[in-house]
């Protein structure tokens, strides 16, 4: 069944759970992650990302991902990840998207708070969610390369500043800058717990922390305790896939791409299955929206 964000998160806030949000790059790995949500009765954010439509066709991709989510027997939010260009969110939200996220975290406070205090009063007049983010977390989406982040506390969401936008933005979700990092991890992620929890106690509003790739079982569960509710998770889908096609290629005789996308989707959904189990969304896709 297709969800806004903000349907989907209150119950993971209100029950202190988390729910996986992934990109979907192509039809094949969209089924991959609803199938993962399915068989683990998870509800689940399935996304496009604005830095990855280099490679593909976003405007074709968005109505076969919503049709996927009206047909899933769990809940599921079609969300545009990293919107920054507004004639692509506006796109987006006319396709159906039911959720889109303005990425406003390079701009000064103040703009970032007035274009999506904007976009937000738009969108929910179309039934849609709208989540904004604060803090700038390092890397770049969609890139796979290991390079040394610094653990920049500056760059760190501010309790103050996170409790000022979602007041006068009115957002459905808040991704926070914590100390994780988009792409490959070059060391062992230092988060700031501490941190989580302040603004989790300053809004209300359900959190979201993206760059999550590097995190261990025992990161997952504690940022979800401190009050994260929305996990982004990409770049360690894509290694796994690529990894899974390798073994397929190096192990067989005879190797074709059908048998090689298969494995490499099924490595996809195993994966996403054991995060889901690990933050507590397992079985939360039975509940009544």
């Amino acid at each position: 069944m297709l969800l806004n964000l903000k349907e989907i998160l209150s119950d993971a806030r209100k029950n202190e759970y988390a729910v996986f949000a992934t990109n979907a790059f192509n039809f094949d790995s969209a089924e991959a992650i609803i199938r993962a949500a399915e068989e683990t009765q998870s509800p689940v954010v399935l996304m496009v990302s604005q830095p990855l439509f280099k490679f593909f066709n976003f405007e074709k991709l968005i109505t076969p991902l919503i049709s996927l989510a009206k047909d899933a027997s769990v809940p599921v939010a079609v969300n545009l990840d990293h919107g920054n260009n507004m004639d692509i969110i506006m796109k987006c939200i006319d396709a159906g998207v039911s959720s889109v996220m303005f990425d406003g975290s390079a701009l000064p406070l103040e703009k970032n708070i007035r274009i999506t205090r904007e976009l937000t009063k738009i969108a929910h007049t179309k039934g849609v969610s709208v989540e904004g983010e604060v803090g700038v977390v390092d890397g770049l989406e969609g890139s796979f390369v290991n390079e040394d982040h610094a653990r920049r506390k500056n760059d760190f969401t501010k309790t103050e500043d996170a409790e000022k936008f979602v007041e006068e933005t009115g957002v459905d979700a808040l991704a926070i800058a914590v100390g994780t990092v988009h792409g490959v991890f070059a060391s062992k992620p230092d988060i700031d717990f501490e941190r989580i929890t302040e603004i989790r106690r300053a809004v209300k509003t359900p959190l979201v922390l993206h760059g999550c790739s590097g995190l261990s079982d025992d990161d997952f569960r504690k940022v979800i305790r401190n009050g994260v509710n929305k996990i982004n998770y990409f770049t360690n889908l894509v290694i796994e896939a690529t990894r899974a096609a390798k073994e397929e290629i190096n192990g067989a005789t005879d190797v074709n791409y059908l048998d090689l996308n298969v494995h490499a989707m099924e490595a996809i959904k195993d994966m996403i299955k054991g995060i889901m189990y690990v933050i507590g969304s397992s079985g939360k896709g039975r509940l009544r929206y």
